[in-house]
């Protein structure tokens, strides 16, 4: 079941922009809780360091500050859709609504991360896949599967978003400074809180050195978009679903959004990080 583009008043093909900068503000590694820390000290938030009104307090803001987070980047992913399909009825499929159109897709995928316990996770999830929907209907030739030599890799968003599976990295912080202050968090200096927003600015950890450990695959990562960006399709996989000789390094165009989503897959769902 997808979704009808949303009639929100059209905006400027800036929005395009200023949906991709969603992603790019976002800090591709995250500091939570499970960290490592150096000589293997316990982290200050671990689950017996923490008071437990603390915990409590903590989950239900990092929950509502999620939502909020997923339904700003909604609104924004619709708004890219709908300016797209407008395009598209008046003016037919210019390589400009394609663009428009296929900018969304990102932004859609990751209302979904934001928004994975929410009530309004469904409405992403329906939004995301009339998007796909529409471009594999109106810009085919956009909708093929990436080639590195013979290999094949699915790239597209609408695709990714339904394998519910994330990353998780455990490492050692070496150096860090507040963003606000520039100042070690650690520091007694440094009175700023990760999360809240200063003058207009919102505070966040930078790590500036680091030791990687280990990456793992889990349900739900702590930084919501530490996904993954393309998954390898095997050539018995395409043998299977094209019918027939399959000879690899053609072309092979997804025709996934052309059939009813069958829903999401959620092979980790034990794995969430709760407090």
């Amino acid at each position: 079941m997808t979704d009808e583009p949303p009639q929100d008043d059209a905006e400027s093909a800036d929005q395009v922009n200023e949906a991709q900068d969603l992603d790019r503000a976002a800090p591709l590694l995250h500091v939570d809780w499970r960290v490592t820390m150096q000589d293997g000290a316990r982290s200050a938030l671990s689950r017996t360091a923490v008071p437990r009104g603390f915990r409590k307090h903590w989950k239900r803001s990092s929950s509502m500050s999620a939502t909020s987070e997923g339904l700003a980047r909604l609104k924004a992913g619709s708004r890219l859709y709908g300016q797209a399909a407008r395009l598209i009825d008046t003016e037919g499929a210019t390589p400009e609504a394609e663009r428009i159109l296929r900018s969304s897709f990102g932004v859609l995928r990751s209302d979904m991360n934001w928004l994975e316990d929410a009530r309004h996770f469904e409405v992403a999830h329906r939004r995301l896949d009339g998007a796909g929907a529409l471009a594999r209907q109106t810009s085919p030739e956009g909708c093929h599967l990436a080639m590195e030599g013979s290999t094949y890799f699915q790239e597209c968003a609408v695709a990714l978003a339904h394998d519910r599976v994330g990353m998780s990295p455990g490492y050692i912080v070496r150096e860090a400074e507040c963003s606000i202050c520039g100042q070690d968090p650690e520091h007694e200096d440094c009175h700023h809180i990760r999360g809240r927003v200063y003058e207009g600015q919102q505070c966040s950890r930078i790590l500036k050195r680091l030791d990687l450990l280990e990456v793992s695959v889990v349900g739900r990562p702590a930084q919501p978009n530490a996904r993954f960006r393309k998954e390898s399709v095997d050539h018995a996989n395409l043998t299977s679903r094209l019918g027939g000789p399959f000879a690899p390094g053609v072309p092979v165009l997804c025709d996934r959004c052309l059939s009813p989503c069958r829903g999401v897959i959620r092979p980790f769902e034990d794995s969430s990080l709760t407090l």
